[in-house]
């Protein structure tokens, strides 16, 4: 995030100063010196590289790692069928899925992968925390349907639409 961040403030950056720089073009008219548009062509092609970094980096936070993408489509333990791709973080996947067992509900299937499932402090961690959370029933939290802790360690939750992301892109205004 840090990284989009500083993108979109030299991406600012640049464009405010070429808008100066076109104002001063404008003033001097046919007198502009020819350094003057040298560096309006410079600062234009830096806002390109820099809106193309950006682009890359937003298509990129929309595609799994190979590892993950070669599971879209599979069922997973017998049960949840993997259907989209919806975001990954810094310990899971979460992909559009469908419980294969009738009533064939849309889910929200989050998978853990680099988590061991067997003996570890971190996989006893999981199961003792989505034990807990699957306990809490509250309106301004999203429930837990199902997990498994063991194997390839997974949870499902509601699945809500549009995301966060497709609801701030809709509405949202950034304030500046």
């Amino acid at each position: 995030m840090a990284r989009k961040d500083n993108l979109q403030k030299l991406i600012t950056e640049h464009q405010r100063k070429l808008q100066k720089l076109q104002e001063q073009k404008a003033r001097l008219g046919i007198h502009t010196p020819p350094h003057i548009l040298t560096e309006i062509e410079d600062t234009e092609a830096e806002i390109a590289e820099l809106q193309a970094e950006l682009a890359e980096l937003e298509a990129a936070k929309d595609k799994p790692d190979p590892f993950m993408a070669a599971i879209l489509g599979t069922v997973i333990d017998n049960r949840y069928k993997t259907l989209d791709f919806i975001g990954q973080g810094g310990f899971a996947t979460v992909f559009r899925a469908r419980d294969i067992r009738p009533p064939g509900r849309e889910v929200a299937l989050k998978l853990f992968p680099g988590i061991h499932p067997y003996g570890t402090e971190l996989a006893d961690r999981f199961n003792a925390e989505i034990r807990a959370a699957a306990e809490l029933d509250h309106p301004n939290l999203i429930s837990i349907w199902d997990y498994n802790g063991s194997g390839q360690l997974y949870l499902t939750m509601p699945l809500i639409q549009p995301n966060l992301d497709e609801y701030l892109s809709e509405r949202a205004t950034l304030i500046q």
